[in-house]
């Protein structure tokens, strides 16, 4: 883990997986979730920096965060790094945080997989009604969360897929459900409260970002975390082109993470 030190003193913790001398894409990770996913990213002809969100992982808290703050982080962050030019690429929570960091200095394109919307066009679900009314069950839930992935990592990939991790797209060494047993933990490092300050963000009425740069959203016709309309919800409001793949939540991302990655890398 890297980190770098923000402007309001803040610490912003980060991976880096890929290719170092490839160019630069920002990943933004899923809600509840981490820079640890981006691992699926590790054979992709790019350099990925995967930064924790606020309260996630190794990063600092901001109480106060919000889409717009969040762009000022990825902005600082890329300054940081001597960055000029960079893609975005976010995963089901985070996209609505990659549209806003689309917004940065520097950033050429977003790709989205299966991006969560706002509540007027996603359907109702217990987290919904969880983050919105009673976010503090939400912490309790992810403590209660954290011995069983412990026990049991296969319980983490779970959430995200019914596939047989075997068969799952992602790089050669690299195993799924060590990953995002890794992502579940390391999303809750620092407790459950900010993970549920982030889906409380979610739960809310909000307006989608809408980014002056290239957009395409991949999502999947099965996907049951992340429906096909929500993605196309997302799509509407920013002009995105739209891919519809046969998968579910987190096959779509590994399916699509070779094409998605080309098209946000200013070098495309």
């Amino acid at each position: 883990m890297k980190s770098v030190a923000l402007p309001d003193g803040r610490t912003l913790a980060y991976e880096e997986y890929g290719d170092a001398d490839a160019p630069p894409v920002v990943f933004c990770h899923g809600t509840p979730g981490s820079r640890r996913s981006a691992a699926v990213f590790d054979d992709c002809p790019v350099h990925v920096i995967a930064p924790d969100r606020p309260g996630i992982g190794g990063s600092d808290p901001d109480p106060g965060r919000d889409f717009g703050s969040w762009r000022e982080d990825v902005a600082a962050l890329t300054e940081k790094l001597d960055i000029e030019e960079f893609g975005v690429v976010g995963f089901s929570g985070g996209g609505p945080f990659a549209l806003a960091a689309g917004d940065a200095p520097g950033a050429t394109a977003v790709g989205l997989f299966a991006p969560s919307g706002p509540p007027e066009v996603s359907p109702t679900d217990p987290l919904t009604v969880a983050g919105r009314y009673a976010p503090i069950l939400l912490r309790g839930l992810f403590a209660v969360q954290r011995p069983i992935v412990r026990r049991n990592p296969d319980a983490a990939l779970s959430l995200y897929t019914d596939a047989d991790p075997s068969e799952l797209s992602v790089p050669e060494g690299v195993d799924p459900v060590e990953v995002f047993a890794e992502d579940t933990l390391t999303a809750t490092e620092q407790g459950g409260k900010w993970p549920a300050h982030e889906l409380a963000l979610l739960s809310e009425s909000w307006s989608v970002p809408n980014p002056e740069v290239p957009v395409t959203v991949w999502y999947g016709e099965n996907d049951e975390n992340v429906p096909p309309s929500v993605a196309k919800a997302v799509a509407d409001e920013t002009g995105a082109e739209t891919v519809a793949l046969s998968t579910d939540h987190l096959e779509t991302l590994c399916e699509a993470r070779a094409d998605c990655v080309s098209f946000v890398s200013p070098s495309a």
